[in-house]
């Protein structure tokens, strides 16, 4: 399946929220709430943006759900790797059920449900939940691009890795 890569500049590492060190941004690694592997990050800009990488497993929503009302309950930018489980179930969670917590913008590179299904049909279920939880919440996937760099607030993402439908 696709996957989709990014490469931050510069940050700083804290085990709870707290105020940013001037001129920098703080970037959690969330721990997993289950015994499943699972990616799940959040970033903080200096002026403040909340910026969430994957977000885990079903089992993590409760606990990102309550480390972004830490934060004020508002996701900038939220960006999907790739569309296994372990990195988009939090999120679908989250869409289904988003309680206060408000979304502005889901960066990701998702390849589509027939080639999934075709080569990595154990993954399907979780894409055509995916696409089902983004339309049902009224959001989208805004498409990334190989190459592309993305300014937010001072931070840089470039995307050093996309989908690969011509792989199998």
């Amino acid at each position: 399946a696709g996957f989709t890569a990014v490469n931050l500049s510069g940050c700083d590492f804290c085990k709870k929220p707290a105020k940013n060190p001037e001129g920098h941004f703080v970037l959690w690694q969330l721990p997993p709430q289950t015994h499943s592997q699972m990616n799940s990050y959040v970033l903080r800009t200096t002026g403040g943006k909340v910026i969430v990488i994957d977000g885990g497993c079903s089992g993590d929503a409760s606990y990102l759900r309550g480390f972004l009302g830490s934060l004020g309950n508002h996701v900038d930018t939220w960006f999907i790797s790739h569309t296994h489980l372990d990195h988009v179930d939090a999120l679908i969670d989250i869409l289904n059920n988003p309680y206060r917590l408000t979304i502005d913008t889901i960066y990701g590179s998702l390849p589509d449900e027939a080639w999934v299904e075709k080569n990595e049909p154990s993954a399907c279920t979780t894409l055509k939940s995916l696409n089902v939880a983004l339309a049902q919440s009224g959001h989208s996937c805004t498409e990334l691009d190989l190459g592309q760099m993305l300014l937010i607030d001072g931070v840089k993402f470039e995307i050093i890795g996309i989908k690969n439908p011509e792989l199998i």
